[in-house]
C-alpha cells in the first residue's frame, strides 16, 4: 500500500474521533447525492490536486496533495430567522476549528507516512438546495505532504 491511502486513511479515522456526532458522506464530490441523513450533520474527504514538492529525500519522491474536508449542516431556520443561519454558520466553524487545532497540535497525524498536514484555506459557506431540505457546506482544504518510495 502507498502513503497516499495510509495518509488518506489515518485523516479520515482522525475525523471520525473529532466528530463522533458527525455522520460520513457517502458522496462528498457531489454534496447534494448524499442521504439526508448524512447532509444533517456530514463530513467526507475530497483527495484533491497534488504536486511534486521537488524534495528527493533519499530514493522518497515527496508530494503535496490537497486533502478537502466538507462539512454539511442542515439550515434550521425560516427566511427571516437570521439567528438560525447565524447558528448553523457559526457551527460549521466549530467543527472547522476542532480540526485545524488537531492538525496544528499533530501534524503527521500520527503516521510516520505523512510529513506534514495544515490547514491552507476554504471556499467560505455555500448552500446545498435539495428537494427536501436546504443545507450548509464549508469546504476547506488541507495540503498534505508525504513521501512515496522510488
Amino acid at each position: 500500500m502507498s502513503n497516499i491511502s495510509t495518509a488518506f486513511d489515518n485523516f479520515k479515522t482522525r475525523l471520525s474521533t473529532l466528530l463522533p456526532s458527525h455522520v460520513e458522506l457517502t458522496n462528498p464530490y457531489s454534496v447534494e447525492q448524499n442521504t439526508e441523513g448524512a447532509l444533517n450533520q456530514g463530513y467526507g474527504v475530497i483527495l484533491g490536486p497534488g504536486s511534486n514538492s521537488k524534495r528527493l529525500v533519499g530514493c522518497k519522491l515527496s508530494v503535496v496533495r490537497s486533502f478537502n474536508l466538507v462539512l454539511t449542516r442542515k439550515f434550521y431556520a425560516q427566511e427571516l430567522n437570521i439567528t438560525g443561519k447565524e447558528t448553523t454558520a457559526k457551527d460549521l466553524f466549530e467543527d472547522q476549528k476542532l480540526v485545524i487545532a488537531d492538525t496544528e497540535k499533530n501534524p503527521t497525524i500520527g503516521s510516520s507516512a505523512i510529513a506534514k498536514i495544515e490547514y491552507e484555506s476554504d471556499n467560505g459557506l455555500e448552500f446545498v438546495l435539495t428537494e427536501a431540505d436546504n443545507y450548509l457546506k464549508l469546504e476547506t482544504v488541507f495540503k498534505v505532504e508525504y513521501f512515496e518510495t522510488l
